[in-house]
């Protein structure tokens, strides 16, 4: 369901001339799909290699963090006694 128009009377000239919208032009409509490229098989591997390389960097990231923070936990708790 459409929404309301702000204005009321939506036959009404506004009064601010750059308010008036003009039709897009034909060039600002979008291209069609192009189909992808083919990838080598290498190319693939090579990606798949990296993205698994960056989540085990990111999990053995996680793990060192969580280790700092225990870390510094414990040793509050050590030094509050």
């Amino acid at each position: 369901m459409p929404s309301l128009p702000l204005d009321p009377r939506p036959g009404r000239t506004p009064a601010d001339r750059a308010a008036v919208r003009e039709p897009a032009p034909r060039a600002a409509q979008p291209a069609p799909s192009a189909q992808p490229a083919p990838v080598d098989p290498e190319t693939e591997r090579a990606r798949r290699r990296d993205r698994r390389t960056g989540v085990v960097a990111l999990i053995v990231a996680s793990v060192v963090l969580w280790a700092l923070i225990a870390a510094a936990v414990a040793f509050a708790f050590a030094a509050s006694r």
